[in-house]
């Protein structure tokens, strides 16, 4: 088939060319006959003109001549000689045009010109009148022959050329026809051919196609075996099978790596579990720092808890889904809580700015963005040889209308700066640029984010790494001026994270008044108003925070000024936390740093707390309800109970509680049962957790761990004891202090 097609096409291309040479052929000649007409038809028209002209002048010296010789007038000889003369020169213009057209002359001859010219030239010599008519009139009818026989030889020839010419374009044209009628029947056939290997193939193609629907790797291996197949199916079915098994590999690779990204996400998970469990058993025996300290670890086993969930996510993630929606301040928080542990790892000293702008949710796949994320900050904090470490996220208008761009910016250098402006100034415009974006893994984990760019940023003494991308909003509504009408008196060592308290603080409308030393502090309060606040950073020069903040403290209470404090690590806390009103981890996240500010500037005074903390008992047995209330009574706490699990999930879900203390074994629903109905009644309403206090007569730690397995946050047994009580309540007034 192939050795026909490739015949055929030859044979046609050939016969094309011939037609075009032929077309070619027959505009030249029609160009060259118009030509060779024109010069032609002027040199006839020429000699015929000349003709008439000898005609009329030997017709007026007859006519002169005659009328000469029958009035025996003597004739002027100067006027006869004067039409000689003109006649002659017509017959020399005559000759020479002749000259140029002998054909027609030929035909003709010239004879009766020549005798003519003879017998004027004798006249010349004799001025004879007589003898001159006589001849004249010989020669004249012989020149009028001659004329004549011209203007007929001269219409023959114009009908013959014309007829040749005819006759060639005929002739040219009948040739171009045959040619061309050759090339349509040996494209015909051609065409027909391979539309029939056409509408073959086709058929082929469908029919595989048909298979495919249903095929599977063992069909493939009967459609190669079997005779029937085609050899441009077996070509096909053998490239398949070999797709199959490159596939079949892939998928088994690939779920065996599902498989171990899940088993070490659920081990993860078991131990974080476990870990959560243990420390809520010994908690019940330590103070309040012990509580504190515990809080600390069951938050990072919770952040390992979640980073495990984000493991497995990964290893099912549908990257083709981009309709999900990432909730973006979540994403954030998750960053910075990881990045801040991942500095102290590498005793890094971390910072971060997130600015308010900041969209809360977009369109995309947030597990895929968290992983990138956190590959690129992690790594790059891991492998920087400076000390400080300063995280900026923005948002600017993107180049598309309908987008956002969204920057993680990470400066890294060992000055002591003072204002974040001071970093983001650095001559960057200098810096030597890579651009370390994981193409690979952005393409497969970022469809609905578009583009995800990472470039790194060197100078002298620093570094940064520049992360943009672009995101569609699902829901942009910048949080601002929560602060507003507040005005925050600010304290610390002058350095960037102070400013960025500051430009935190102003950015939602607060007045922010900076005190550089303890005593501009006692100096500037005056000023201060009711619910205002003062804030303060584990860096002030010259004081000893603990002793500072309760001399402070005691000045503030009365006119219900609230005293905030930043802490960098939790081992410098001591006893601060009963001395202030809410203590604060940086660096800050944005999901709840500024709603913790305005829920502590809000909040009424520590005796006014006690009176408006509600606490919840259910408790089956009357008499130990009635005992437990009147302990927290006397603590001044207002306290309601019910006698039975059911009642109290419903009571919870209309009323919030402080502190639930929950009798882990009761009729009808039991205390277990009833907290994990609580707890997954909060999870699915996105509630912060109540804290629930367990009571048992069981003092195993079988039977404790059942509680706090099922969601309980400690377990008192048996009968209640005043200062165990109390203890307990103290423990949990410290850690809702602690951010």
């Amino acid at each position: 088939m192939k050795n026909k097609l490739q015949y055929n096409s030859k044979v046609s291309h050939i016969l094309f060319i011939l037609i075009i040479g032929i077309m070619l052929l027959n505009g030249a000649y029609t160009l060259h006959s118009i030509t060779s007409e024109d010069q032609q038809s002027h040199t006839r028209t020429l000699l015929v003109s000349k003709s008439n002209e000898i005609l009329n002048d030997i017709n007026l010296l007859n006519a002169t001549l005659g009328t000469c010789s029958s009035n025996n007038e003597t004739c002027s000889s100067a006027a006869i000689q004067l039409l000689v003369e003109e006649l002659n020169l017509e017959i020399a213009r005559f000759q020479s045009i002749v000259s140029q057209e002998k054909s027609l002359a030929s035909l003709t001859g010239t004879l009766g010109f020549d005798l003519l010219q003879l017998h004027i030239k004798e006249y010349k010599q004799t001025l004879d009148t007589n003898k001159l008519a006589t001849s004249i009139e010989e020669a004249s009818n012989t020149s009028i022959a001659i004329i004549n026989s011209l203007l007929a030889n001269y219409s023959d020839s114009n009908t013959r050329e014309d007829t040749q010419t005819i006759y060639k374009v005929v002739a040219i044209n009948a040739l171009l026809l045959c040619v061309f009628i050759l090339f349509y029947f040996r494209n015909a056939r051609l065409i027909k051919h391979i539309e029939v290997e056409r509408q073959r193939a086709h058929a082929t193609f469908k029919t595989i196609s048909n298979n495919l629907k249903t095929i599977d790797q063992e069909k493939v291996k009967e459609r190669i075996s079997n005779i029937t197949t085609t050899s441009i199916e077996k070509n096909i079915y053998a490239k398949l099978l070999t797709s199959y098994e490159q596939l079949e590999g892939q998928k088994s690779q690939t779920d065996l790596y599902q498989r171990l990204y899940n088993l070490l996400g659920y081990e993860i998970r078991g131990i974080t579990n476990t870990i959560q469990g243990g420390v809520k058993l010994l908690v019940k025996d330590s103070d309040e720092n012990g509580a504190l300290l515990a809080k600390e670890i069951i938050s990072a086993t919770r952040t390992l808890e979640n980073l495990a969930d984000n493991f497995n996510r990964i290893s099912n993630i549908d990257s083709s889904n981009t309709e999900k929606t990432i909730n973006f301040y979540n994403l954030v928080s998750e960053l910075i809580v990881l990045g801040g542990t991942k500095s102290k790892q590498h005793s890094k000293h971390i910072e971060c700015f997130v600015e308010n702008t900041i969209p809360q949710q977009m369109h995309g796949n947030q597990t895929g963005l968290f992983w990138i994320l956190l590959l690129q900050i992690s790594n790059r904090i891991s492998a920087s040889p400076y000390s400080n470490v300063l995280l900026h996220v923005g948002c600017s208008g993107s180049q598309q209308v309908d987008k956002l761009t969204i920057t993680f910016t990470l400066y890294f250098y060992d000055e002591d700066y003072e204002t974040v402006d001071h970093v983001e100034g650095l001559d960057w415009d200098s810096a030597s640029n890579k651009d370390i974006t994981n193409t690979e893994l952005s393409n497969n984990l970022l469809n609905g984010i578009k583009n995800y760019q990472a470039m790194l940023h060197t100078i002298e003494k620093a570094e940064k790494i520049a992360i943009s991308f672009d995101v569609h909003t699902s829901h942009y509504t910048p949080l601002s001026n929560r602060l507003a009408g507040k005005t925050i008196l600010l304290c610390g060592t002058a350095n960037i994270h102070l400013d960025i308290l500051q430009k935190i603080l102003i950015s939602e409308g607060a007045k922010v008044v900076i005190a550089n030393t303890a005593n501009d502090i006692f100096m500037m309060m005056k000023d201060l108003n009711a619910n205002d606040g003062i804030f303060l950073t584990d860096h002030i020069k010259g004081i000893t925070l603990d002793s500072f903040c309760k001399t402070l403290k005691a000045r503030l209470s009365a006119r219900n000024i609230k005293l905030m404090m930043s802490m960098s690590n939790s081992v410098d806390i001591d006893d601060i936390y009963n001395h202030v009103d809410y203590i604060f981890y940086h660096p800050f996240t944005p999901t709840d740093f500024i709603e913790h500010i305005v829920k502590t500037l809000e909040s009424v005074g520590q005796e006014e707390e006690k009176l408006a903390s509600s606490f919840l008992i259910v408790e089956d047995d009357r008499v130990q309800q009635i005992i437990l209330n009147k302990i927290l009574s006397g603590f001044d706490f207002q306290c309601q109970g019910v006698d039975d699990g059911e009642k109290a999930v419903s009571l919870i879900k209309e009323q919030d509680f402080d502190i639930i203390f929950m009798d882990c074994i009761m009729p009808n629903m039991g205390g277990i049962d009833a907290t994990l109905l609580i707890r997954q009644y909060e999870k699915e309403n996105g509630l912060p957790p109540t804290t629930i206090i367990g009571a048992t007569a069981l003092k195993s730690n079988k039977e404790h761990k059942r509680c706090i397995d099922a969601g309980m946050d400690y377990v008192i047994s048996k009968p209640y004891k005043n200062e165990e009580i109390y203890s307990v309540i103290k423990k949990y007034m410290a850690i809702r202090k602690v951010g």
